[in-house]
């Protein structure tokens, strides 16, 4: 059963993610809350559809999930939340920007404001959500987008 977020339960995951991140920015799509807490975007077009009537395998873009410790942002999630948060966010280095992308947890002093989930950063680009935990970052980044090697600049 999926669940398009109404005006209220949408101000309350804004208030969350103003609380986790301070993100101030706009979010101009509909939210679906399907299965097992995970929220997905779609256009506010789409939200008008009687989608009972319809069998869809997929909605929209995976943007995270509703835990009971906070938001654990998608990748992509991370990506459209990132510029605009200031909270949390967390800049990496090279070496450890490689050792994520291996799906190495990293240990880290980090100053957690709040919930345990940063916004990963390196240089101007987000890579991701992770949860902070016992000075470590705990790797959340899919396993299908993990890699043995990658060359940064």
């Amino acid at each position: 059963m999926i669940n398009i977020l109404n005006t209220r339960d949408l101000k309350q995951l804004k208030n969350t993610l103003q609380e986790q991140f301070c993100f101030e920015g706009e979010l101009n799509y509909a939210f679906i809350l399907a299965e097992n807490n995970k929220m997905y975007l779609i256009s506010k077009d789409l939200a008008r559809i009687d989608y009972q009537k319809l069998r869809v395998d997929k909605w929209g873009l995976y943007f995270g999930e509703r835990r009971s410790d906070g938001i654990r942002l998608s990748p992509e999630g991370a990506q459209l939340l990132g510029k605009k948060a200031t909270k949390n966010v967390i800049q990496l280095t090279k070496e450890e920007v490689q050792a994520y992308f291996r799906g190495e947890d990293l240990d880290k002093e980090c100053p957690v404001e709040g919930n345990p989930y940063l916004i990963l950063k390196y240089k101007k680009d987000i890579i991701g959500c992770a949860k902070y935990k016992e000075k470590k970052i705990l790797n959340y980044h899919p396993k299908a987008h993990r890699t043995g090697e990658l060359i940064i600049n």
